[in-house]
């Protein structure tokens, strides 16, 4: 299991020619289960409008976000789905990379292909990714939005930020701290 780079290229004994093309591979461990994790206010301590306005040397990560999603991938399967524009695939992968977080595939979101609201978008993203993953179990957000795709797909929610009220089958951690608790201390 894990992530590989898989790069194709034309033999130079053929008559044809052809660019070297490169794609990356996640193979996953069915016997863990999978967690769907948002970027924007989740893991970057941005939102989706100021980071495409700022460069990546200036879009910190929350704190001990990196790390705990290290510890993570040791027993969790990994995915990130985002409402970012697939126009910022290459500058979030770099900004992933540069901040040691987990490799994992990234599901951006496509203009052309998905609904305006985010909700709708995650919702029917995590029904696809669940034909594929089917042990997608748990998700981790900061928006009402990312809760109501969890929940939709039949999820345990955690949502990161500050909340006022309770809400159902939700669990509401104020930082990464307890998200560690919940998912790895709490597992042993």
């Amino acid at each position: 299991s894990g992530m590989f780079e898989l790069t194709v290229k034309v033999s130079t004994a053929s008559e044809f020619f052809s660019d070297t093309v490169s794609a990356k591979i996640f193979c996953s461990d069915k016997n863990k289960p999978t967690v769907i994790v948002d970027i924007d206010r989740t893991i970057a301590d941005i939102s989706w409008l100021g980071y495409m306005l700022k460069s990546n040397n200036k879009v910190k990560p929350l704190k001990n976000a990196p790390d705990v999603l290290q510890k993570l991938s040791k027993s969790y399967n990994l995915i990130f789905v985002t409402k970012r524009e697939d126009v910022f695939i290459q500058k979030t992968e770099d900004w992933l990379k540069m901040y040691k977080f987990p490799d994992a595939p990234v599901f951006f979101w496509d203009w052309g292909n998905y609904p305006v609201s985010s909700a709708k978008y995650k919702t029917q993203r995590i029904k696809m990714l669940k034909q594929i993953w089917e042990n997608i179990s748990i998700g981790i957000g900061d928006r009402d939005t990312d809760i109501e795709a969890y929940l939709e797909n039949g999820m345990k929610v955690i949502k990161i930020g500050k909340e006022n009220k309770i809400i159902p089958n939700v669990t509401v951690v104020s930082n990464w701290e307890e998200i560690e608790r919940t998912l790895i201390l709490n597992k042993k």
